[in-house]
């Protein structure tokens, strides 16, 4: 006579399976060994840190705001904006997306329908690039209202 495995027996062995690849998966798993973490090497070491006397323009399509700033080659351009908002009282709010940055509400006025604010460097748009631009000696940072 044959007798048939019951149900609980046969999840019982499973159950027994599973445990045993997990533990085995989990010792393998293990043995792989420490990942070695590094920080990435800073090329901000080699260059030397030297004042910097920049400009900001702000350019709302009918007035101009010049902003003289005395920083640091190694400041961001956003650095300079903080600045000019801490010390002139230039007000005005950054939208950090993950695939742009947008400049809104500057001297707490709405973006007109149609309009977006950038920030230029000799006809470079630097707007999604404020915290990796450094700034440069004698330099003018143009804050403008453009049509998208």
């Amino acid at each position: 006579m044959q007798m048939k495995p019951s149900k609980i027996q046969t999840l019982g062995f499973l159950y027994i399976l599973f445990l045993v690849l997990a533990a085995f998966y989990v010792n393998n798993t293990l043995k792989e060994g420490n990942i070695e973490v590094r920080q990435a090497e800073e090329e901000e070491r080699n260059i030397e840190v030297k004042p910097v006397k920049v400009n900001l323009v702000v350019d709302d399509g009918s007035t101009q705001r010049t902003y003289q700033k005395n920083l640091r080659n190694r400041d961001s351009v956003l650095t300079l904006l903080e600045r000019v908002r801490d010390e002139d009282k230039v007000l005005y709010e950054i939208v950090a997306y993950i695939d742009r940055t947008e400049i809104v509400d500057v001297y707490r006025v709405p973006v007109p329908e149609g309009y977006n604010w950038k920030i230029y460097l000799d006809n470079a748009d630097l707007t999604n690039v404020l915290e990796e631009t450094f700034l440069s000696d004698d330099s003018t940072y143009i804050l403008k209202l453009v049509k998208k």
